[in-house]
């Protein structure tokens, strides 16, 4: 028997999407914001356009993209999705997080995912408030939560 060495390197591009502002407003059906783009990888970011919290996706590939909030709360919880800005269609599995009062107790976090088709036409997304409770301020400034998580971010993985 005879072995062979298989090695595939994946063709891909990594954007991270992020916001600067900071103190923002937690409310359902609302998109989170989004006011930039860069490079990770490869040299993608130039052909992601973001506009009003929205981003475009280019034609011509697949995208996989995954994005949560950066939210401030003492007990509650926020639900999130990507979503078509133009239909308001939900696309793939939505995130969860859950806040908290100490550092100590139980709480975990999910990043909202989706797989999107883009090879014959741009794909227009929002990562949209789905529900929350007794949480709010999204890209907290209070110094104090800041280094404990990230902020509002979108990781966008092209593909091919």
């Amino acid at each position: 028997m005879s072995h062979y060495q298989i090695t595939r390197r994946m063709k891909a591009s990594v954007v991270i999407a992020s916001w600067s502002g900071s103190d923002g407003t937690v409310a359902t059906n609302s998109p989170i914001p989004f006011d930039s783009a860069g490079d990770l990888l490869g040299s993608a970011a130039s052909s992601v356009s973001i506009t009003s919290n929205a981003i475009t996706l280019p034609t011509g590939y697949w995208w996989w993209i995954k994005g949560s909030p950066q939210v401030y709360s003492d007990q509650g919880w926020i639900r999130y999705a990507w979503r078509d800005s133009t239909t308001n269609t939900q696309y793939g599995r939505s995130g969860f997080l859950t806040v908290q009062k100490t550092l100590h107790a139980f709480g975990g976090d999910e990043l909202a995912t989706a797989l999107i088709d883009c090879t014959s036409a741009p794909v227009t997304v929002t990562l949209n408030i789905e529900g929350s409770s007794v949480t709010s301020d999204i890209n907290d400034s209070n110094s104090t939560h800041n280094y404990l998580s990230g902020r509002v971010r979108a990781l966008l993985w092209r593909l091919g």
